[in-house]
């Protein structure tokens, strides 16, 4: 009588019957597996978020934005807040509290720059006294 079971059938049942038998050195072959895969993993594959970086440097506000870049290399890497409060006091107390806080951390704020704090600008702001004409 000949065997009516397939051979997926009788592949799998061959596989079961090995992995029975050599159990822990397949666990332990899986276990490199996965260890030589997180290590690849890790130091080699990465995510590059620069959206810039997926146009062309040839198109022409591609190549205006690095010279830009090149002509104003202090603009680089900065962040500008902007303080909301009920009244132009209330922001400006609270700008000065928070310029004094980041700059008490050089480390992560090597340079922070309050613009309307400056001695000049604050004679001239009109906005919380009455200015000369």
């Amino acid at each position: 009588m000949k065997n009516s079971l397939g051979s997926g059938y009788r592949f799998f049942a061959r596989w079961a019957d090995i992995s029975y038998c050599y159990a822990i050195w397949i666990i332990l072959l899986i276990l490199t597996l996965v260890t030589l895969s997180t290590f690849y993993v890790v130091n080699n594959l990465g995510v590059h978020t620069d959206t810039t970086d997926m146009l062309s440097e040839e198109v022409p506000f591609r190549a205006n934005h690095i010279r830009y870049r090149q002509s104003f290399p202090q603009y680089e890497d900065t962040l500008l807040l902007v303080l909301d409060a009920p009244t132009p006091e209330q922001a400006h107390i609270a700008a000065k509290r928070f310029t004094r806080y980041l700059q008490d951390d050089v480390t992560q704020f090597p340079a922070t720059y309050y613009l309307t704090g400056e001695p000049f600008l604050s004679r001239m702001d009109c906005s919380t006294r009455i200015c000369p004409s």
